[in-house]
């Protein structure tokens, strides 16, 4: 299974957005920070893909330290930074 993480900054104008396009989800929180992500799976071509959608807030520092903890607890094998305060 592929492993594919979201992240954006912003709750309304861009997490939100992106979860519209997800089935099936569940919400899972991070078991140290308990910060909350959107998990679902699906299968393109026969290739089982799990996406994980999180927040990590607005400045570089905060969205720093959530990466890497998204890494971490993750492992994915692809990640986007996606939405208009990651310009």
């Amino acid at each position: 299974m592929i492993t594919i993480l979201i992240l954006s900054a912003l709750e309304t104008k861009e997490r939100q957005i992106v979860l519209n396009h997800l089935e099936n989800y569940k919400i899972v929180n991070h078991p140290i920070t308990k910060t909350d992500y959107y998990e679902s799976e699906r299968s393109i071509n026969g290739i089982q893909q799990k996406i994980i959608l999180g927040r990590t807030d607005q400045t570089n520092y905060n969205a720093g330290i959530e990466t890497e903890r998204a890494i971490n607890y993750f492992n994915p094998n692809y990640i986007f930074f996606v939405g208009v305060a990651g310009g």
